[in-house]
């Protein structure tokens, strides 16, 4: 309904209009992300060993700062509508002339992000900007400085905002350099080319991959710990597998790179004897404290000792606003100097690096004995062997001079039909585009988050926009694959894997060289499947692939599936027992925390929960990763009935049971439960016990945070009186240009308020929303694709969704897995569920024979 003047929308539940002075209050909407609740605060980021101390208190009092925000802002109401974007870019560089023309990402994010935010302090332009880093050295997200409101008019401002923030993005970067929100770098990670301005080596010590280098992660010190401590925590790399358009018609294996592979072995040769030994354990402390330790050693390098100063320098003044003095100086300095000073900053971090992971592997050795209680007595740390003269600072690097080890993928992990990433830079470095929305009160908040994640899919497949990763074109269109593994930072145990990944890989080495790409692609697809528990149960993927290497006629075939078994049995057997500091202790509920007692007697496949006969550890399976669809509805039982939440969500027994006397009910009990049975990722040392439950929710934020889901939900901060509750819209990729984000944006916004206004219900099975995110993944799933929806846009039905009627619609029983729906629809939806297979032109348009006759577009504009 609307009022003649200024065209403004009275939304059921919304405020009519608010005065111009909330709007600018209402400016720090998104900058809460970054300073009140504190997941960017600088500090000194813990390393995996040493943050497993405080994983127990940040969990448990995570809970409790929730707790305190709740019951302070538990019947807030009447809040209006405040709503807005978020979207990221990529800084492309473009060099050289027709076919010599190349294209590369610009490692001058940091610097850029400093002139632009001197703007916004000096207040140099009418609309507000907020400007953050993003895991990407290259990377920059850019969002309204006050968020859009509930006028019609406000949808006009959203493609009017983003081409600003382009605009003032663009004079900010040097000439040849500019800002694309496109989804993925097409080129990122591809060998033989380079992909970086400036060139790099590949490896470090964050992520050591040999497909990208550490300095492409910004300098900020969450994003490589978190690098860092995930693969830590999994035991070892992640592993994205991403199929190829058409598989390979070369015959050469896709992703395999012999003269990559050659030139890292030699690298990692010449390291040793050219870098010397290094100072740094890479299992150990940080660098502010191993820059300490070896200055009072005498061991350590020029670089790394300055690198370290510099970063523990930052830290204690990154929260100081910067002077108006400051301010004039980065914006008179020329954009060619900025880019220059960026460049080597760079350079100087890579010698850093390479002085610092000179020989892994006395690393290693030193973080084993450390970790043991001995003394370690390697040349490095008792600061004897020869050290080779490094370069001090970015202008003495001769290019292609410096060289650092990588921790090589097993060889045949790459596959003939499959593109393969190692590191969580090929998953967080995409952009995408989100979308928040303020709810007037809590219940609209909880009825927003179960609605909208069922249009997560379906934004996911009109958005999808990836259909190039490392210079090879896949058989998919989104990011939303590569992310979730990207990120994985699952057990073996916890992925329901035990021998079956870090076993294989271990085995298939022991057992040496592949003899065949026949027995290559069949173990490597059988690991990847069964690494995979939300697309397909892949302990019977890996039983099939398994049996079809084991019915091959290679002589060798046999032997290699027999070392695999035998190295996944050692290594798991040889585990130490579940760690108690882990979330969940590693082990399921009334079960004992042991290493894989009872794979003693099973196959090597039937470690898997599902597996038909199996014998499973004793362990908690969590299926999903922690990048990855809702896994549970958190309206009361009233509006989402329980059978509808019919997917089997871990659960945090002890932090449920906390929830549920603090004052929630059992539905959003059991969302935050299931948020916590993840560990803390990164923890900053300087802010552990010295945070205040009851004004403070960094701990909450932690595990809030670092659980990157389709949807989120966001209580209010604790230190702001302006900010709801809020939920966020996670799905969309970036399109490249700002018409198309704006109108995903708006659609999406169109979405809510209609659902809202007219109290319509779109739930369905949680299980068909994971199928329909596995449609959503598929190659030209918005043309094609088939997704579960409800047959009627209406309120709940009166008659309750029974376990059965559930299953009917998913095509198994309620706690089915995503994957046991029948993705080809044809069976299992009856006339007496409210929900089957609609393509997304049904979905969004009608049935076709119900739909208005088109009018002629002349008539049309003449009627108007």
């Amino acid at each position: 309904r609307e009022r003649t003047r200024g065209h403004q929308v009275r939304f059921r539940g919304c405020v009519l209009s608010r005065p111009h002075s909330q709007h600018r209050a209402a400016s720090s909407f998104f900058r809460c992300k970054l300073k009140p609740m504190g997941f960017l605060k600088a500090g000194t980021p813990l390393p995996w060993n040493q943050s497993l101390k405080h994983s127990k208190y940040v969990r448990e009092h995570g809970i409790e700062q929730l707790l305190h925000v709740f019951r302070r802002v538990r019947d807030r109401s009447a809040d209006g509508l405040k709503w807005g974007d978020e979207v990221e870019f990529h800084l492309i560089r473009f060099e050289g002339e027709g076919k010599d023309r190349r294209a590369t990402v610009h490692l001058i994010a940091p610097a850029v992000l400093e002139r632009l935010e001197a703007e916004e302090r000096r207040g140099k332009f009418p609309v507000p900007t907020a400007w953050h880093p993003e895991y990407g050295r290259w990377m920059v997200e850019a969002t309204p400085g006050r968020p859009y409101g509930d006028r019609t008019s406000d949808l006009l401002l959203v493609e009017v905002s983003m081409a600003t923030r382009r605009l003032r993005m663009r004079a900010a970067l040097p000439p040849g350099t500019i800002p694309a929100s496109v989804t993925a770098f097409p080129s990122l990670g591809q060998s033989g080319k380079p992909f970086t301005t400036p060139a790099l080596p590949m490896g470090g010590r964050f992520a050591r991959s040999p497909y990208i280098p550490d300095e492409i992660i910004s300098p900020h010190p969450r994003f490589g710990t978190l690098t860092a401590n995930i693969r830590r925590r999994r035991g070892g790399h992640v592993a994205a597998m991403v199929p190829l358009l058409g598989g390979s018609d070369s015959g050469v294996p896709a992703g395999v790179d012999p003269a990559l592979e050659a030139s890292i072995r030699d690298a990692q040769a010449a390291s040793v004897a050219a870098l010397g030994p290094t100072a740094l354990l890479d299992s150990g402390e940080s660098p502010e404290v191993a820059s300490k330790a070896a200055a009072s050693s005498g061991t350590a390098s020029a670089p790394a000792a300055a690198a370290a100063a510099a970063a523990a320098a930052a830290a204690s003044h990154a929260d100081e606003e910067p002077s108006e003095e400051d301010d004039a100086a980065l914006l008179a300095e020329p954009v060619e100097d900025m880019t220059a000073r960026a460049e080597a900053s760079v350079i100087d971090d890579l010698i850093a690096s390479c002085s610092r992971t000179a020989d892994w592997a006395e690393d290693r050795a030193r973080g084993a004995a450390a970790a043991a209680g001995g003394p370690a007595t390697d040349s490095a740390a008792s600061g004897a062997g020869p050290r080779a003269q490094r370069p001090s600072k970015a202008a003495d690097v001769v290019p292609g001079s410096l060289h650092r080890p990588v921790d090589l993928p097993c060889p045949w992990t790459p596959t003939i039909s499959h593109v393969h990433m190692d590191a969580m830079a090929f998953g967080m470095g995409c952009c995408c585009l989100q979308v928040t929305f303020q709810a007037k009160d809590l219940p609209q908040s909880r009825r927003l988050y179960d609605t909208l994640a069922v249009l997560a899919p379906l934004m996911l497949a009109l958005s999808a926009a990836t259909p190039v990763v490392r210079g090879r074109l896949a058989d998919t269109d989104t990011r939303w694959g590569i992310i979730c593994d990207a990120v994985d930072c699952r057990t073996p145990e916890e992925r329901g894997v035990a021998g079956c990944g870090a076993g294989m890989l271990s085995g298939s080495a022991a057992a040496g060289t592949v003899a065949s790409d026949k027995v290559a692609v069949a173990v490597a697809a059988a690991a990847a499947a069964s690494a995979r528990a939300e697309e397909a149960a892949g302990a019977s993927q890996l039983k099939g692939a398994a049996g079809a290497v084991a019915a091959s006629d290679d002589p060798d075939a046999a032997s290699l599936v027999a070392g695999a078994a035998a190295a996944a049995r050692a290594a798991c057997l040889a585990a130490p027992a579940f760690d108690p500091s882990v979330a969940g202790s590693g082990s399921a509920p009334g079960e004992p925390a042991s290493p894989c007692a009872k794979l003693r007697a099973a196959p090597l496949w039937a470690t898997h929960p599902d597996a038909q006969g199996s014998t499973a550890a004793a362990h908690r399976h969590l299926p999903k990763s922690r990048y990855s669809s809702v896994d549970t509805y958190i309206s009361p039982r009233s509006e989402a009935p329980a059978a509808l939440s019919d997917l089997p969500v871990p659960r945090d027994d002890a932090a449920f049971e906390r929830c549920v006397a603090g004052g929630l009910d059992e539905a959003l009990a059991a969302h935050v439960a299931s948020l916590f049975v993840r560990d803390p990722l990164v923890i900053f040392s300087e802010r552990v016990e010295s945070v205040d439950d009851a004004a403070e929710a960094d701990h909450w934020e932690n595990i809030q945070s670092t659980n990157w889901r389709s949807m989120r939900w966001k209580p209010p901060p604790p230190d702001s009186d302006a900010i709801g509750w809020r939920v966020e819209l996670r799905t969309m990729e970036a399109q490249a240009t700002d018409f198309a984000n704006a109108a995903l944006t708006v659609t999406s916004a169109l979405f809510s308020r209609v659902v809202l206004f007219f109290d319509l219900s779109l739930l369905v099975p949680l299980s068909l929303v994971d199928a329909n995110m596995v449609t959503a993944r598929r190659r030209n799933a918005a043309r094609f694709g088939q997704f579960y929806f409800r047959r009627g846009v209406s309120t709940l039905p009166d008659t309750k969704v029974s376990g059965a009627g559930a299953g009917a619609g998913a095509g198994a029983g309620a706690g089915a897995a995503p994957d046991s729906v029948d993705p080809s629809g044809t069976s299992g939806v009856t006339a007496g569920v409210p929900w089957a297979l609609s393509s997304l032109e049904t979905i969004l348009m009608g049935e076709e024979s119900l739909r208005a006759p088109s009018a002629d577009p002349s008539s049309e504009a003449d009627a108007w």
